[in-house]
């Protein structure tokens, strides 16, 4: 998503929606840059900034937020402090409320 941007400000690229996707180019390189952040547990917190950024954008904003209503959802479930079993942390409980009122995901919290 970053070469993207260097190379849209370079007029190297355009910056047209992709065919058959209401996504433009640079949107689907920073979602799919933040799903594979979002993959790795420990980085929830950076993959749902990249894709709180699409929720400005309109082709992008819906997509965007089943994904980060779906990755809150998964952090909740993954917390590496809690025993096997054992309840979510609540500092854990703060930072995903805490990200889901920044970024408008009354639904998730």
């Amino acid at each position: 998503a970053h070469l993207w941007d260097l190379l849209c400000r370079a007029r190297a690229v355009r910056s047209d929606p992709l065919e058959g996707s209401p996504l433009s180019l640079r949107q689907y390189f920073l979602l799919q840059y933040a799903k594979a952040l979002g993959g790795v547990p420990p980085l929830w917190q950076l993959a749902a900034a990249y894709g709180g950024d699409l929720l400005s954008e309109p082709g992008a904003a819906a997509e965007a937020r089943a994904w980060l209503g779906d990755l809150l959802l998964s952090a909740a479930q993954h917390d590496s402090a809690a025993p096997a079993g054992g309840t979510l942390h609540a500092h854990k409980v703060r930072k995903l409320l805490g990200v889901c009122e920044k970024l408008g995901l009354t639904a998730a919290a």
